[in-house]
Parts: structure tokens; C-alpha cells; sequence
């Protein structure tokens, strides 16, 4: 029985290997009247269950900080995603009017072109009716000249 009282007794007391600052002189008698020893720690309880409400509240304040963690890049990938869209859109809008301008481009140099080619058969028809009106005007000169009969080639000329 007596070990017994005496194992109680230890594990109550605690003792530990660390150097506690002394207490003062006023608190180192005990209910008994007893000296309390160095290597005692009579605050061993109070000191853990300190512990334990400091490791409580590290805990909250890691879960506080994951979720702000989690919520901060819930709205980051919100603002990528919005961004990605407005980009998309005004990417969008470019290539629209930028179609829209080629195609108007497209258009006007098919026009140019078709005037130049207008251009080019008046041109070259006013040059053929010139010809003719010339070959005309020899035909005529040659039948006023020489009567009926038109000259010979130069090449039968003797």
C-alpha cells in the first residue's frame, strides 16, 4: 500500500528535468507547512492546460488561414476566368472588324480592277478603231489614186 501512495504521489508531483525560475521565498512553504523543492513543479497543470489552449487556438488560426487561403483563390480563378472571357470577346470584336476590312478591301481593289480592265478594253478598242480608220483611209486614198485597179505589193513592183 505504501508504494502505492508514494506512485501517486510522484506522478502528481511531475518532476522534470528543467530549471524553473525559483518562486519567491513567501511561496515555498506548502499546505503542511512543508519547503517546496526545486525540482518540484507545482504548476505543471496549469502549464498544460496553457499548452493546450495555445495549441487550440494555433490550430483556429491555421484553419482561419486556409480557408482566406481558399477563398483568395476561389477569387483569383474567378478573376482569370472573367479576364479570359473579356479577352476572348474583344478578341472576338477584332477579328470581326478586321474581316469586315479586309472584305470591304477586297471589294474596292475588285472594283479598281474592273475599271482598269474597262479602261484597257476602251483603250484598246479606241486603238483598233484607229487602226481601221487608217487602213480605211488607205484603202481609200489608193482607190482615188490608182482607179479600180489597186497597186501591186512592192514585192511584184519590177
Amino acid at each position: 500500500v505504501s508504494t502505492q501512495s508514494t506512485w501517486d504521489i510522484t506522478i502528481a508531483m511531475k518532476r522534470t528535468k528543467g530549471v524553473f525560475a525559483p518562486e519567491p521565498a513567501a511561496d515555498r512553504k506548502g499546505l503542511s507547512g512543508l519547503t517546496a523543492f526545486d525540482g518540484e513543479d507545482k504548476k505543471f497543470e496549469e502549464r498544460v492546460k496553457m499548452q493546450k489552449m495555445q495549441q487550440k487556438d494555433w490550430i483556429e488560426q491555421q484553419k482561419k488561414e486556409k480557408e482566406e487561403r481558399k477563398k483568395l483563390a476561389k477569387e483569383e480563378e474567378k478573376a482569370f476566368a472573367k479576364q479570359t472571357v473579356e479577352l476572348t470577346r474583344t478578341r472576338a470584336m477584332i477579328q470581326d472588324e478586321n474581316n469586315v476590312k479586309k472584305r470591304e478591301m477586297l471589294k474596292a481593289m475588285q472594283q479598281q480592277n474592273q475599271l482598269l480592265a474597262q479602261e484597257k478594253k476602251e483603250k484598246e478598242l479606241h486603238h483598233k478603231m484607229g487602226e481601221l480608220q487608217k487602213e480605211y483611209q488607205e484603202v481609200a486614198y489608193s482607190l482615188n489614186t490608182y482607179g479600180d485597179k489597186p497597186p501591186l505589193p512592192s514585192t511584184f513592183v519590177a
